[in-house]
């Protein structure tokens, strides 16, 4: 056997199995060249010797070591085709069913409000009526009496200063000259009943006489008319 030649050994203890065994891959038995391991010149296939350098080819010896010893080849990944089973046995596919969609509860609708406006009115009215009968009962009823009065002066050289009453309440006042007289017209009104006691009176101050004064009193109706006549 040629295994034991010393040049093979030494090239697979200089080369190692490994690159031996990628030697023989490359220019081993279907390859094209045959790589010298002494120079590295590439041979014809079937070359026993190197042309270059006449080293012994060591192509055979590699075989034989590959033969001995194949190197693990990598694993091919296995393709399994997915099994399937007959259509009879295939499931239908899931009906794809539409999802139902919460919907919030309507509120119920709310209830029309009546509207406050005529309460409203109403009350406006019951008060406007109240205050008007606060003031026709609590206000009093006012009479009214027409009142003529002249006042005559008995002085006929000073000017005198004369002052009319109704009820002690100054109603008239002014300057009166000699030998005249004053007259006029005067409302008088009055509370209570329709009927009413009226004092008119006079005073004069300045004249020769001095202060001298005259009154009359009359009883009044509502509605009438009176002439009081004063004389000073």
């Amino acid at each position: 056997m040629r295994e034991n030649d010393p040049s093979i050994k030494a090239f697979i203890s200089a080369e190692g199995t490994e690159k031996a065994y990628l030697h023989y891959r490359q220019y081993g038995p279907g390859g094209d060249l045959v790589g010298c391991p002494n120079c590295g010149k590439e041979n014809q296939q079937g070359a026993m010797y190197c042309s270059s350098c006449a080293a012994k080819l060591p192509a055979e010896v590699v075989q034989l070591m590959y033969q001995a010893s194949p190197p693990v080849q990598q694993a091919q990944p296995v393709y399994q085709q997915q099994y399937r089973p007959p259509a009879q046995y295939q499931q239908p596919a899931p009906v794809q069913r539409p999802m139902m969609q919460y919907q919030q509860p309507m509120a119920p609708p709310l209830a029309k409000q009546k509207s406050k406006a005529p309460l409203i009115i109403v009350g406006v009215i019951v008060v406007v009526v109240v205050v008007i009968l606060a003031i026709v009962l609590v206000r009093p009823t006012y009479y009214t009496a027409t009142i003529k009065w002249e006042v005559y002066t008995s002085s006929v050289v000073s000017t005198i200063f004369v002052t009319l009453y109704f009820n002690n309440a100054i109603e008239d006042s002014g300057t009166l000259e000699p030998g005249y007289y004053a007259y006029s017209n005067s409302s008088y009104q009055w509370t209570g009943s329709s009927t009413d006691t009226l004092i008119v009176s006079a005073t004069s101050t300045g004249g020769l006489l001095g202060s001298t004064s005259d009154s009359k009193s009359i009883t009044v109706v509502d509605g009438g008319t009176y002439t009081v006549i004063l004389n000073l």
